[in-house]
């Protein structure tokens, strides 16, 4: 939305900038945006799309800058002047609904206005050799406070309010499941595959996009997880249909534990419930009655806490299956009935 070319003497140091279209009112499905300096229109864009990014590309320092976005077609909903500095790479991200009395309020008392975010300390790549770095902005209007976690393991980010960013995280090219919870961590908000692998040296921006509760939100888009780099592209992260729950808190169990699955029958998703004592790798997966294995639900090392995961077998026929968990030295076996 911001784009300018390099300025002649700026070439050396000239600021980097970036922008996104992540404002989810359903109105500004599409937007027109009008740069000016020292008011004077010098660009327009016509029509960008919501969750649309940008190339990065080169900025003018040190003139004030003022960026005018409207609903395409529509009139002005918002003025945001800027003046960027040299050695500088910028992430301007515009979030937010025109008015916000049609939508749900936002948990922790924040204004969900139209407004832009900028970020000044973006990296163009990763600084740490053969790792992905990224950060993360929270654009859901209607989310509480939010952490996001490795399943069941590592938090990345903590405490990321709506409209907010935080710092860089840096880890191994790898393909994850990624849950995004309430900032205690043991409120499910939604889990995602972020499959990482091909992304070795790269710097993202990771945001949330969309609606916690889209009927709620004149059914505006869903929660969504989306990376976006440096050229421009937008990766959606696929959500996670055997999201784990996480519950850790003061009181540890006692001892390994699996639960009967509930509801069962069930049709087509079913939760089950594990406990675990002490940090471990535990692997959960799914067998037919001929022993082969038709899903893994699980593997990977879990903090001590008690879980709750959900198996979506809609891709599944109906029948007995047994789901098997393995954690150390414990293992056990349970049945379940999908009948559709």
């Amino acid at each position: 939305m911001f784009i300018f070319g390099f300025i002649p003497g700026y070439a050396q140091t000239a600021p980097q900038l970036q922008a996104f279209h992540n404002a989810a009112d359903p109105s500004m499905a599409l937007a027109d945006v009008t740069i000016s300096v020292l008011g004077t229109p010098v660009l327009t864009l016509d029509s960008v799309a919501f969750r649309t990014a940008l190339p990065m590309t080169g900025a003018i320092a040190g003139f004030p800058i003022s960026v005018g976005i409207s609903q395409t077609g529509g009139p002005v909903v918002l003025t945001y002047p800027v003046t960027l500095s040299n050695d500088h790479i910028y992430i301007g991200m515009v979030s937010g609904v025109i008015n916000p009395a049609q939508f749900a309020a936002n948990p922790d008392g924040r204004s969900t206005a139209v407004g832009v975010t900028l970020f000044d300390n973006a990296r163009a790549t990763s600084t740490t050799a053969g790792e992905v770095q990224f950060f993360m902005m929270n654009g859901v209007t209607d989310a509480p406070t939010v952490d996001l976690s490795m399943q069941g393991s590592t938090t990345l980010v903590d405490n990321l309010g709506y409209g907010d960013y935080s710092g860089y995280v840096s880890i191994a090219p790898a393909a994850y499941i990624f849950d995004l919870t309430d900032q205690t961590g043991t409120n499910l908000i939604g889990s995602f595959n972020v499959d990482l692998s091909a992304y070795a040296d790269s710097a993202i921006v990771l945001f949330s996009s969309g609606f916690l509760d889209p009927s709620q939100n004149q059914n505006g888009a869903e929660l969504g997880l989306f990376g976006a780099f440096r050229d421009g592209t937008v990766v959606e992260f696929p959500r996670n249909t055997t999201a784990i729950s996480y519950n850790g808190g003061n009181s540890l169990p006692a001892s390994f534990n699996l639960a009967q699955n509930y509801p069962n029958p069930f049709n087509p998703v079913t939760t089950i419930e594990f406990t675990i004592p002490e940090k471990n790798h535990v692997s959960l997966a799914i067998f037919n009655t001929l022993g082969e294995k038709v899903a893994s639900l699980a593997d990977d090392d879990f903090e001590a806490g008690n879980y709750k995961l959900k198996w979506d077998a809609s891709r599944f026929p109906s029948g007995i299956y047994y789901y098997r968990m393995r954690a150390g030295s414990f293992s056990q076996t349970k049945s379940l009935i999908l009948m559709k």
